[in-house]
């Protein structure tokens, strides 16, 4: 067996970018829009975003939720009680 045969084949790692968000309805599509575009277009390893809403009281979460079904990659995580940090540490995330 050659030693190129004996390597481990080394996988591309999955990059998971979460975006906190809270009240940002204005924003958050044009914001995602951009990322995606730049993550589809340069970035050499494969990847996910994730929008993770901060219990918001506007719109924010349905914006979040469009952007999820419209574009590939893109899935939304809302929490219902505000707090730093907690959309890195929700489960199922």
């Amino acid at each position: 067996m050659s030693a190129l045969a004996e390597r481990p084949r080394v996988l591309a790692p999955q990059i998971d970018i979460v975006v906190p968000v809270h009240g940002e309805e204005a924003a958050l599509a044009l914001s995602v829009r951009r990322l995606h575009r730049f993550l589809s277009a340069e970035f050499p390893f494969t990847w996910q975003i994730v929008i993770a809403d901060n219990a918001s009281t506007d719109a924010t979460p349905a914006v979040a939720a469009a952007l999820a079904d419209d574009l590939a990659g893109v899935t939304c995580l809302r929490l219902e009680r505000k707090g730093r940090g907690r959309a890195l540490r929700a489960p199922g995330r």
